[in-house]
Formats: structure tokens, C-alpha cells, sequence
């Protein structure tokens, strides 16, 4: 690859990233309040083990959830989704492909296609449905992408 194209870097919208921390907050404050009325009460130690691994999972949630991402760059695709995070080199991608709207999911997505046809999700570069605009920004991305493909 000669001139290399500069590396793209695709991250969850600021939208979703203020949602996951929204939707996080509430269930803190859930656990707070409840843990509150149970302190009134007197915790039974099993109780505390259950609410600090349902705090601890959701904290986890949350950190992946914001740090969802796709790297692109001289070292090949970088693809961190909610739950794992995989590396793929340049050899092994084939392409990107992108998905439109439909019943099923109601957002604008990218795939990598992996040799043998196998596809992987990009999160990160989804984009929702209710802004026209989404559509350009991820014709975007793909351009991005497929910019950092072999020559075949």
C-alpha cells in the first residue's frame, strides 16, 4: 500500500454514548434508593454480594458501551462493539458493505465482509434512521473504509 490513507477512526454518537450514561444513572440511582430501604431493614450479606455484581455488571456495560469504536489503519481493522473487540488484518477483510433501513433494524450499518463471507457488524459506525443526513454519514465511513482495502 504505497500512500497510505489516514487512518479512520469511527466512534458511537455523542447521542447514544449521553443514553448509555442516562440509562446508567437511572439504574444507579435505582440500586441507591433500594439499597436505602434495605439498609433500614438490615442487609443480609448475600444481598450485598447480588447488588455489587448487578452494579459492577452494569458498569461494565457501560464502559464498553461508550468505548465502542472502529479503528482503521496501517495495522489493519480495529472493531471494539459492545460485548468484544477484534482485530482483523487487511488480508482477511474482503470488504465493507452497507445496510439500509428495514423492519428489522431501523438504523444505517456497516459490515465488514471477511474472506470465506463471514460478516461482522461495525456498532460504532451505525447511525439511526431519524436523520436524513445519517445516510451520507455512513456513505462516508464507507468510503473511508473501503479506502484502506488492498488493491486486488
Amino acid at each position: 500500500m504505497g500512500d497510505a490513507p489516514p487512518p479512520v477512526h469511527i466512534s458511537s454518537t455523542r447521542g447514544r454514548r449521553l443514553g448509555v450514561v442516562a440509562f446508567g444513572t437511572v439504574w444507579s440511582a435505582v440500586l441507591v434508593a433500594l439499597s436505602r430501604i434495605r439498609l433500614a431493614r438490615g442487609f443480609h450479606p448475600l444481598e450485598w454480594l447480588v447488588a455489587a455484581a448487578v452494579f459492577c455488571t452494569l458498569l461494565a456495560l457501560y464502559y464498553r458501551s461508550v468505548r465502542m469504536a472502529v479503528v482503521a489503519d496501517a495495522d489493519g481493522l480495529l472493531i471494539r462493539n459492545t460485548f468484544w473487540t477484534r482485530r482483523l488484518g487487511w488480508a482477511d477483510v474482503e470488504g465493507f458493505e452497507g445496510d439500509e433501513p428495514d423492519r428489522r433494524f431501523d438504523s444505517w450499518g456497516i459490515h465488514a465482509v471477511r474472506r470465506g463471507g463471514r460478516e461482522v457488524a461495525l456498532e460504532a459506525a451505525s447511525r439511526s434512521n431519524l436523520l436524513r443526513r445519517n445516510a451520507e454519514v455512513v456513505g462516508g465511513y464507507l468510503e473511508e473504509l473501503r479506502a484502506w482495502l488492498p488493491p486486488r
